[in-house]
């Protein structure tokens, strides 16, 4: 009996079919008969191009949005994993301290491994800090040396200047020492010739002494200093060159890590 149904089914959908196809031909040869071979035929390419346009319209939005739709679908984490210390794992879709804690692997939504993140270190984390601190002031330092001096020669040529000049102040300093030591002592033995004659120093000899030892304590003071700042300047060049020359060592030398 079902049998019987199923075919009177199939034969009442293909009588529809008929009928609609009879009808079809006489709103065609109506068409045809009213409005003339021309105006059909225009018709028809109207409504074959309104049909391509649609066709065409929904290829577009099909492959547009089939790709987006693809990458969401893959890449994307999905869950999160931990092993805690029994081995025993946890799947959450946030990440937690736990997570962090134990280290733990990015899954999609197959359950596929993306990527695996290691346990957290707070030690670790400070000594790699503590190198990006260290790398970024290396950075500003090699930039503001490149900048004041440009090269390592122009630094040797710079530094050549300024340690001439220094030790020709130096050299001044030392004679004027050396003068003011003379002209002090001289002042002394005359102030002491006055005393064994059992005679009163004249002010003008006492002030003389007096302004003697300040000349030379200054003297000897400026002198002193002058050594330091040729001993600083000298290490302060030495420093940059060597940093200028391995900068331009490092430029110079070619980058083989992508040479197959």
């Amino acid at each position: 009996m079902f049998t019987k149904q199923k075919d009177a089914k199939q034969g009442q959908s293909l009588a529809d079919s008929i009928d609609l196809f009879a009808l079809n031909s006489m709103c065609s040869q109506h068409v045809k008969s009213s409005l003339g071979v021309d105006t059909c035929f225009s018709l028809n390419n109207f409504l074959l191009k309104i049909s391509a346009s649609c066709f065409g319209i929904i290829f577009l939005v099909f492959t547009s949005v089939a790709p987006t739709f693809a990458e969401n679908s893959t890449g994307a984490p999905r869950w999160y994993r931990y092993y805690n210390s029994q081995g025993i794992p946890t799947l959450s879709s946030t990440i937690s301290e736990q997570h962090l804690q134990y280290g733990y692997d990015s899954l999609d939504k197959n359950m596929h491994l993306i990527s695996h993140f290691s346990p957290f270190s707070g030690q670790k984390y400070a000594q790699q800090q503590a190198q990006r601190e260290q790398a970024i002031e290396r950075r500003i330092t090699e930039r503001h040396l490149q900048e004041t001096y440009i090269s390592a020669s122009r630094a040797e040529s710079q530094r050549d200047r300024e340690l001439t000049d220094l030790d020709g102040q130096i050299k001044r300093s030392q004679v004027q020492s050396v003068t003011l030591s003379s002209s002090l002592n001289q002042s002394i033995t005359l102030a002491a010739n006055f005393e064994r004659q059992n005679k009163p120093v004249p002010l003008t000899l006492k002030n003389q002494i007096r302004v003697d030892k300040d000349l030379l304590n200054q003297s000897q003071t400026n002198f002193a200093a002058l050594k330091v700042k040729r001993e600083q300047t000298s290490k302060q060049y030495s420093d940059a060159i060597a940093t200028l020359k391995v900068i331009e060592q490092r430029k110079n030398t070619p980058n083989t890590s992508n040479i197959p």
